[in-house]
């Protein structure tokens, strides 16, 4: 059994919420969402998509990796510098087939590795995301669609794309087995 721990995504997005001092009906505004599923997602009653968790991300002015939690090395001089295997800091959005590992050690780094699983028709949500940082994808298993911009390209295992700062681009695994790539992140704010 793997050591990354699950996250608590609602408890981790309403004790940012408070802090922030933004109230449940100003931060259901924000996100386009009733103050009952604001509610419901804070209580781990409903689960997040990754489109709106990087909404929810940029109203509260964090790039998503904060929402990543991990384990800490058995070593302490490895704090930072080493992740073991079975450590990563994980996010697994359970009901849309997503999960993700981040393999670099610390979360506010300029450069970042990300491991991305994508169940059989898996998806980043129904609509495009903007990305933030430049980012280059690998395929390790499987094959991903991803849509940047316009433009459509399908990969399968060994093939890489760049996805340049500032475009839209929307993944899915319309494959049957599970898809698996390496996403290196520059700068950091995934």
């Amino acid at each position: 059994m793997s050591k990354s721990s699950h996250l608590n995504i609602g408890h981790q997005i309403r004790a940012l919420r408070k802090a922030k001092a933004i109230s449940t009906a100003e931060f259901a505004r924000q996100i386009n969402r009733s103050a009952g599923f604001v509610n419901n997602l804070e209580h781990e009653r409903t689960e997040v998509s990754l489109q709106l968790l990087d909404t929810i991300a940029t109203v509260l002015g964090v790039p998503v990796s904060w929402f990543f939690q991990g384990l800490d090395p058995e070593a302490p001089d490895e704090i930072g510098l080493v992740v073991r295997k079975g450590y990563h800091r994980a996010l697994k959005l359970e009901n849309h087939g997503v999960h993700e590992e981040l393999l670099s050690p610390q979360v506010s780094t300029d450069f970042q590795l990300v491991r991305t699983s994508f169940a059989p028709g898996a998806s980043t949500g129904p609509s495009a995301l903007t990305s933030k940082a430049d980012m280059t994808v690998y395929v390790m298993e499987g094959e991903l669609t991803i849509t940047i911009d316009k433009h459509c390209f399908q990969l399968t295992e060994g093939d890489s794309i760049q996805v340049p700062r500032h475009s839209k681009r929307r993944c899915i695994n319309e494959g049957k087995v599970p898809s698996v790539s390496i996403w290196g992140i520059y700068p950091a704010y995934y």
